[in-house]
């Protein structure tokens, strides 16, 4: 006896019947109750912003090869403000009654910030304009060894408000604010 699908006690042809009967009906957009046309909206919302990630970062992934090595980490970045702060705090703190200029200029914290931007220079001139604008320490001969030029006009020499004031000219101009 040849074995059918009625013999087996499964028929095909109401099986697929029952399932195209339990099978939701697709809505569109605009025949959903308003309940649901938020949470669609998200779920589509979601699902298109994932695509567009995704192809995003392939397309960076296949075009943009940067060495890790030219990367600064964040560590290192952090290390270095902390650096910055703590030798501008001790420097400040150690030369707050000094009236020789020479002397606050030649301390060894100022020196070191110095060399950190030799080093460092455009990340060190962002920290010396930005602290200058929030603390009013004169960094202004700091910033004219690490920067090797001065934006401050000869006429204004002296006066601390116009050569702050060139300084972040000069400092927006370069991108550094």
């Amino acid at each position: 006896m040849e074995a059918t699908s009625t013999t087996m006690g499964w028929d095909r042809q109401r099986h697929s019947t029952w399932r195209a009967k339990k099978k939701p009906a697709t809505l569109s957009y605009e025949s959903r109750p308003d309940r649901h046309r938020k949470a669609y909206a998200q779920s589509l919302a979601t699902r298109k912003w994932r695509e567009y990630e995704q192809a995003f970062f392939r397309v960076l992934e296949n075009q943009v090869r940067v060495p890790e090595a030219v990367i600064p980490s964040v560590e290192d970045e952090v290390q270095l403000e902390v650096r910055f702060l703590g030798n501008a705090a001790k420097w400040e703190r150690d030369t707050r009654y000094v009236s020789s200029m020479t002397d606050v200029v030649n301390h060894p914290s100022y020196e070191e910030i110095i060399k950190m931007g030799r080093t460092a220079p455009r990340r060190v001139l962002s920290l010396l304009l930005r602290d200058m604008k929030e603390n009013d320490r004169p960094w202004f001969t700091a910033l004219a060894k690490i920067a090797e030029t001065n934006p401050v006009d000869p006429k204004d020499a002296g006066r601390v408000d116009r050569m702050a004031k060139a300084w972040f000219n000069w400092g927006k101009k370069e991108g550094l604010l």
